[in-house]
């Protein structure tokens, strides 16, 4: 409280430079600032401890057979519902751990109130709830082991490295790199070993196989082999890989944005990834975007089914989902770094 920040410069919510600046961090993420920042000093204005060990064996045996659960069910024809049911399922084993605890208050009376609640009331009820069997900063230190994972690749990689997602990164010269990433799968395994060996666990659920009958590690690097690939910022790149166009654009469905760019540039992937850029437009019912309109109007009528059975419908109020175009936009923070760079 009352620290003023200045010169903070950023790209997507990384801090590229600031002459001062404050935030909360774990241990694990001081790691990595001091890996890939200079700085000329850093106060700790306050700290929490607590004891370093394993997660409970419940929540890993649950989080194990889960993952065996999915990479079971991969691809196999009759089970796509099973397998997005574990997959989420997974997911969530995380996205609970980092649930907000302090949460406002949204009330109705005459109209929509939100108020603020008491910090320090909201996560005192939180800890004494015994509806509770996940503890907060799993979840946190889940991630900044994640994120620490994933930057000792960038780290590694330097100047070959082009764009990294959650858990991905894609760069050049992969000769050159090979034993780092084979460095890091054998020490992950060593470390998942050790655990199923800590609380006595079959070796088997930290890699268990694929239909094909593929062994699928968990928590390794996997190749994904070599590919042309541009970025235009986060999460907005273009892919091609063995002869297959791809796209990553928040907003667009590329189920049918790739097929439109093929079909507009009559298959030119050199043309294709050339107009893959600021301002690119998908028109409508080529974005696969909705716009929504929230009406507060009563509607009735009569509407026929696809059996040209007629019935009647009242709504009070309703939405309304209109197919609309999207027009690709760059970050203006990150195009200006991209014009200071004599990149744009």
């Amino acid at each position: 409280k009352g620290f003023e920040m200045e010169g903070v410069k950023k790209d997507n919510g990384r801090v590229l430079e600031a002459k001062t600046y404050a935030c909360t961090m774990t241990n694990i993420d001081f790691q990595v600032i001091e890996g890939f920042y200079n700085f000329d000093r850093f106060e700790v204005v306050e700290m929490i401890y607590y004891k370093r060990d394993y997660l409970p064996k419940h929540f890993i045996k649950c989080i194990l057979s889960l993952y065996q659960d999915k990479t079971e069910l991969k691809d196999v024809e009759g089970k796509e519902y099973e397998y997005m049911r574990k997959k989420s399922m997974l997911n969530s084993t995380f996205g609970m751990s980092v649930t907000d605890i302090v949460r406002d208050e949204i009330t109705y009376t005459d109209k929509w109130v939100t108020s603020s609640v008491d910090v320090d009331e909201a996560i005192k009820k939180y800890n004494n709830s015994k509806g509770r069997f996940l503890f907060y900063p799993w979840g946190i230190f889940i991630t900044a082991f994640a994120r620490r994972n994933l930057f000792t690749a960038i780290y590694s990689l330097g100047e070959d490295y082009i764009y990294a997602d959650t858990d991905s990164v894609k760069f050049t010269n992969i000769e050159k790199h090979q034993a780092y990433f084979d460095n890091y799968n054998e020490v992950i395994t060593e470390k998942l070993t050790r655990t199923c060996d800590f609380y006595s666990l079959d070796y088997f659920l930290i890699h268990p196989k694929t239909i094909e009958g593929k062994a699928k590690k968990l928590g390794i690097w996997d190749y994904e082999g070599v590919m042309t690939f541009k970025t235009l910022g986060a999460k907005r790149y273009m892919v091609l890989k063995n002869g297959k166009l791809s796209f990553t654009i928040s907003g667009v469905n590329k189920k049918v944005g790739v097929p439109y760019l093929l079909d507009k540039y009559k298959g030119d992937i050199d043309k294709i990834f050339d107009e893959f850029d600021d301002g690119l437009i998908f028109p409508k019912g080529y974005s696969g975007k909705l716009t929504h309109t929230y009406i507060d109007e009563e509607c009735k009528g009569e509407i026929v089914d696809y059996m040209g059975i007629v019935g009647t419908y009242y709504e009070k109020s309703y939405i309304h989902l209109e197919e609309s175009e999207y027009a690709l936009s760059m970050d203006l923070e990150y195009l200006k770094m991209m014009i200071e760079k004599g990149e744009g």
